[in-house]
């Protein structure tokens, strides 16, 4: 079942899940099926198995690429509604396709948002209206919208695999009668564990919320293979956080030395990248980055602490408690400074001015615009007293 396999070599994990896919797919009672439950237990190996099954051919989006009503208008709803172009030049009829939307809880709100296209396909939808199969995953039901979003679908939780098909796919028994259980029914941790890439005292458990998620990355060895099921918001101020308490973390193991203050500008050197990608996402986009930008925000920077500052026994004592970690509210001002940062780098892009020195150029430039009452320059300007000091 896992990987690009055949599927007449696959293996039906979710019996009755699959069952119940199976009969809507044939003659479907609501606009589409909504899939939740822990990363790893197969909801989007299941959506393709069941559409290869129907011999349709799975088209994969992750909601977060589509988050904007523009490029769901675009690229969804042409395929909602009439199907796969190749399918439809070789029979001449619609459909053929079956689409799955991943990380449902990436999509954008507000007018212009995808999500409110995502409402108003599904409400719009009727039993006689010939739509195209659309399969819905999320890890959980943890916000109004999304729970607005299940109400309108066949909304099933996913738990972790039959037992006796999961040994049947991994060719080999469970290593114990709960073993599904401590890995969370993540078939990718069964995987690992097979082939002696951890061992199941290895899985361990992730906590939740800003502080304990920057003290986790921090202060324990991160799971090369693991990635953490958070939000772009979440993370960006989980990042703030890990930085702000950056160098206590490497000075506990290197001291006040050259050393540390290298290990430090390399992983905020990183950190100030990941920025640049944000910027790029959201202003231009270009959403496949922000997966990434958690990446550098988070997981590799945690990864070089371990490598480059490893903690041992003797240092056990030094780590602080997660809610001991420096934490400088900064909502109050996200926005003027979010603005600011945006301004800076449609400076910074095309000039190939480095960032720092914006506010230097910004300055000269402020000097020749004067009082002009153009809109631009009147905009300019009050982007310009937002980064300046006053004179």
């Amino acid at each position: 079942m896992w990987g690009p396999t055949p599927i007449e070599k696959t293996i039906c994990l979710h019996p009755a899940t699959e069952k119940t896919l199976a009969e809507w797919i044939l003659k479907p009672t609501q606009p589409a099926v909504l899939l939740y439950g822990e990363p790893g237990v197969g909801k989007t190996t299941l959506a393709h198995r069941v559409y290869r099954e129907a011999k349709l051919k799975p088209i994969e989006f992750n909601a977060s690429h589509t988050r904007s009503g523009t490029s769901f208008r675009k690229t969804l709803l042409p395929l909602l509604n009439e199907g796969g172009v190749v399918h439809m030049i070789e029979t001449g009829k619609r459909g053929g396709i079956g689409i799955i939307l991943d990380e449902i809880d990436g999509l954008s709100q507000g007018e212009k948002g995808g999500l409110k296209e995502l409402l108003d396909f599904l409400r719009s939808w009727s039993p006689e209206k010939e739509t195209t199969p659309i399969i819905l995953i999320s890890n959980t039901l943890d916000s109004r919208n999304l729970i607005q979003i299940s109400k309108l679908c066949i909304t099933i939780e996913m738990k972790e695999a039959d037992k006796s098909c999961v040994e049947q796919w991994l060719g080999a028994p469970l290593q114990s009668e709960n073993h599904l259980q401590m890995v969370h029914g993540d078939l990718r941790v069964l995987q690992r564990q097979l082939i002696g890439l951890e061992q199941p005292q290895d899985v361990i458990e992730i906590p939740e919320g800003i502080l304990p998620i920057s003290w986790w990355s921090l202060w324990n060895e991160w799971d090369p293979f693991f990635d953490l099921d958070i939000d772009s918001h979440e993370a960006n101020l989980a990042g703030l956080v890990f930085v702000e308490n950056l160098n206590d973390r490497i000075s506990a193991i290197k001291g006040n030395t050259h050393e540390s203050w290298n290990i430090f500008m390399r992983i905020f050197s990183g950190y100030s990248r990941s920025d640049r990608a944000d910027f790029w996402a959201f202003f231009h986009q270009c959403w496949n980055l922000l997966p990434l930008s958690q990446h550098i925000k988070l997981k590799i920077p945690s990864l070089l602490l371990t490598q480059m500052t490893p903690l041992s026994e003797e240092h056990q004592e030094l780590i602080p408690k997660s809610e001991s970690l420096r934490y400088t509210p900064v909502l109050t001002k996200q926005s003027a400074m979010f603005n600011s940062w945006k301004f800076l780098c449609e400076i910074s892009d095309p000039t190939g001015i480095p960032i720092r020195l914006v506010p230097s150029m910004c300055h000269i430039e402020a000097e020749k615009i004067g009082q002009k009452p153009d809109r631009q320059r009147r905009l300019r300007n009050i982007a310009l007293k937002s980064l300046l000091p006053p004179s």
